[in-house]
């Protein structure tokens, strides 16, 4: 019974991909260096709490991503230097690069070049007040949101910033996109994801790949019957092309990548699956409740698809 009672606690479901064990090792390594920092914290559910940021503040830092990092590397060896890395960019020297960024935001030309798009899953900024953020819808989960590419770090612009600019919002949508086209192109990668079912996989090392979603079609041209997407994280866009009965085993095989690709990271943003059609991208919406995928797709979704089956 004591080796019952003494087993350490498994890992969370955002790190499931480790045992009890190692999640406990990387809490550690993340402890040791914002000790070493003489940063003072609070450990959360995901997120760290570094206090200490004037009168009450204090900053929340998400877990998740630096976990991913951390699982692609060679061996627990470098976990020291990825922590130590990632840490840098958001309390160190990276902390210091978005004050001085923001500085000089409130000059739309300072800035012009470095505005792009990212997306969110809109969960990630729930406790995000509305009014700190400049971002435009792209599904009921989803969220673009404006952002500074630093040589460090990615920073999101606030409101503040933004009133300060005498441009419209369409305009500014479109700047930022643009600079995703002109200084991120994504490899592609054309496959199959079971035979005969073709697939347009957009990849990259930067932070947006995943943007390119917002403008899919100049990549994959698109049918009467539309795209399926996914955006499991930041590197990565999938695309299969609807055209006939095999988009339903596309739509099987794609569910399956996108949880998959989601908890391997890193920079998650969604497992849901979107239908682009109209120019939208509509979530169909799925969860796995005690390991069962239940899918749930739009009654539009299903109707185009029956129409292929037939």
């Amino acid at each position: 019974m004591k080796h019952w009672f003494n087993r350490p606690p498994s890992a969370p479901a955002w790190a499931s991909f480790w045992s009890g064990e190692q999640y406990g090792r990387f809490v550690e390594h993340v402890k040791a260096e914002l000790g070493r920092r003489g940063v003072q914290f609070e450990m959360g559910d995901g997120v760290v709490r570094v206090l200490g940021q004037g009168a009450g503040k204090s900053n929340e830092l998400g877990l998740q991503n630096l976990a991913q990092k951390c699982r692609m590397a060679r061996s627990e060896d470098e976990w020291p230097d990825v922590v130590r890395g990632h840490l840098e960019q958001v309390v160190g020297s990276g902390r210091d690069e978005i004050d001085e960024a923001m500085a000089r935001a409130n000059d739309l030309g300072a800035v012009r070049d470095q505005l792009k798009l990212r997306l969110y899953p809109r969960s990630m900024l729930a406790n995000v007040p509305t009014d700190a953020l400049v971002s435009w819808p792209v599904a009921d989960d989803l969220l673009a949101v404006l952002v500074l590419d630093l040589p460090q770090t990615v920073a999101t612009v606030g409101a503040d910033q933004r009133r300060t600019w005498n441009v419209s919002d369409d305009e500014l949508h479109a700047l930022a996109l643009s600079n995703v086209k002109r200084f991120d192109p994504p490899q592609l990668d054309d496959f199959e994801i079971a035979p005969g079912v073709p697939a347009r996989a957009l990849v990259g090392d930067h932070f947006f790949v995943a943007s390119h979603a917002l403008q899919i079609a100049r990549f994959v041209d698109p049918t009467e019957h539309g795209l399926l997407v996914i955006v499991p994280h930041r590197h990565a866009t999938l695309v299969h092309r609807i055209t006939g009965p095999e988009a339903l085993q596309a739509v099987n095989h794609f569910l399956g990548l996108a949880r998959r690709m989601h908890l391997e990271g890193p920079g998650s943003i969604t497992d849901q699956l979107y239908w682009w059609h109209d120019g939208v991208l509509e979530r169909q919406p799925s969860e796995v409740n005690e390991q069962t995928l239940t899918f749930r797709p739009t009654s539009g979704f299903e109707q185009m698809l029956s129409r292929l089956m037939t």
